[in-house]
């Protein structure tokens, strides 16, 4: 972490000449205190953590509102089909009334 805070004020050209190779081959080797990956690319690395983890959640709240929102509507379509079915049962009680009127009227004729 050292010399990852001790590199933060690096200039540019300081960073070409320690990747080049030519002044300090070693460095290429890959020495047990070099850092595995810069400071810049660790920060883009939590950016791009942060954003996705922003457009998973976005996307999770996006499809609960409409999990809700079909819950809504179905349940408003179960009331209609209740109210249906009870005005069906009335219609067919009255018809088979009727049925078992025409039938007593047939017979006493």
């Amino acid at each position: 972490m050292e010399t990852t805070m001790n590199n933060l004020h690096d200039t540019p050209a300081d960073e070409a000449r320690l990747e080049s190779g030519t002044s300090h081959p070693e460095h290429r080797s890959g020495r047990p205190g070099d850092d595995v990956v810069r400071w810049s690319e660790f920060r883009l690395a939590l950016w791009m953590g942060g954003i996705a983890l922003a457009a998973i959640l976005g996307s999770q709240g996006f499809l609960y509102s409409a999990i809700m929102g079909l819950q809504g509507d179905m349940h408003a379509q179960f009331t209609d089909m209740h109210i249906q079915f009870g005005e069906l049962r009335e219609r067919v009680h009255e018809v088979s009334e009727r049925v078992a009127r025409i039938e007593t009227r047939l017979d006493v004729d």
